[in-house]
C-alpha cells in the first residue's frame, strides 16, 4: 500500500505526532480523532470519529492531542502504525482521562 501525504487538519497542526526533537514519526498515519465527552450522569466517554479505512489486525495508536487551542478541536489523535515495532511504547496511564 503506498504510503499517503501528511495531512494538514483544519486548525493546523500536525497530522503526526512528534517526539522529543520535533521531528513526526513517520511510521504513523492519522485515521481519526477523539473528543472526551461528558454523559447527563457525569460518566466521562470518547466519542471518536474514524475517516480512514482500518482493516482487521491494523495496530492503532491515541495520542493526546497537545495542539488543541479551541473546544471543537479533538482532544486526541487516531493514528494507523504503517511500519509498526512489536511492542507498544510505555506511557503512563495518568494521561487517560478515564
Amino acid at each position: 500500500m503506498p504510503k499517503k501525504p501528511t495531512k494538514k487538519t483544519s486548525n493546523n497542526t500536525p497530522s503526526k505526532p512528534q517526539n522529543e526533537d520535533g521531528n513526526s514519526d513517520n511510521n504513523l498515519e492519522q485515521v481519526g480523532a477523539c473528543w472526551i465527552q461528558e454523559s447527563a450522569k457525569g460518566n466521562k466517554y470518547m466519542s471518536c470519529v474514524i475517516n480512514e479505512d482500518i482493516s482487521e489486525g491494523d495496530r492503532v495508536l491515541i495520542f493526546r492531542n497537545n495542539y488543541k487551542e479551541e473546544d471543537k478541536h479533538p482532544d486526541y489523535r487516531i493514528y494507523r502504525a504503517t511500519d509498526a515495532p512489536s511492542h507498544a511504547g510505555t506511557d503512563s496511564d495518568e494521561d487517560m482521562p478515564f
